[in-house]
């Protein structure tokens, strides 16, 4: 991810819609897999509030690429951190976790199978991960060119390269379903028009209220994934998956 990317990452992540959203569903749905002491990691922690979040479960470690993310890691969570790439296997971390996340991670990663190899060999067998990417490539923008990513995905895709990883898929669904006909247009639409393309829009914190509202309507999806519901089209994937 381009260098002015983490710095907006890191003043948006503790009030942004989208951040608080993501977080709040991804603990939904791993909170009875997660807690009593377990070992946790996060693969690929960016600025590290979701560490904030997962501390309250058990030992958490956090990973990343970018030793810049891990030095704003640091500002707010207190767990252990290693500068780590994913497409290398490191053997100190096998068989160590009981749960990870990945979020938004993998298409950061140009062999996405190789990395998420090395997570699976990372977990205890029957450990669990939450993973999201970002999904539609014909919603390919300038915003995934500054986040330097390699694709998104169809569902299909997504569960072709965790199969090939060696992980089980046991729920996947697309997610910020809710959002998803207006965050198309813009999509569509700044393309067309060869706007944002510093990512200005997409990262921009916006009216307070307006910030509230999309929290509240993002953040209802997790009540129906928690409770197994598949939606057929969104912005996102969210994938269970078990080692």
């Amino acid at each position: 991810m381009r260098t002015e990317m983490y710095k907006a990452h890191y003043e948006l992540e503790k009030t942004h819609w989208w951040y608080r959203g993501k977080r709040d569903i991804v603990l939904r749905m791993g909170r009875l897999l997660i807690g009593g002491g377990k070992e946790i990691a996060d693969f690929g922690c960016g600025c590290g509030l979701m560490l904030k979040e997962l501390n309250r479960y058990g030992h958490v470690v956090g990973m990343d690429f970018s030793q810049e993310a891990l030095d704003y890691c640091s500002k707010v969570s207190n767990v252990e951190l290693y500068q780590n790439d994913l497409a290398y296997k490191r053997q100190e971390f096998t068989n160590r976790f009981d749960f990870g996340v990945a979020l938004d991670v993998l298409e950061h990663i140009e062999s996405d199978v190789t990395a998420l190899n090395n997570m699976c060999s990372y977990m205890k067998p029957g450990g669990y991960c939450i993973l999201t990417v970002p999904a539609n490539q014909w919603m390919w923008s300038r915003h995934d060119e500054n986040c330097m990513h390699y694709r998104r995905y169809s569902r299909k895709e997504f569960r072709q390269v965790i199969e090939k990883a060696g992980f089980k898929v046991e729920f996947i669904s697309y997610y910020n379903s809710f959002l998803f006909i207006p965050a198309a247009a813009v999509r569509i639409v700044s393309n067309m028009l060869g706007i944002d393309k510093d990512s200005s829009i997409e990262n921009k914190k916006g009216n307070a209220v307006i910030n509230s509202l999309l929290y509240k309507i993002f953040s209802l999806e997790g009540v129906l994934l928690e409770k197994g519901f598949h939606f057929p089209a969104g912005v996102s994937l969210i994938v269970k998956v078990r080692s």
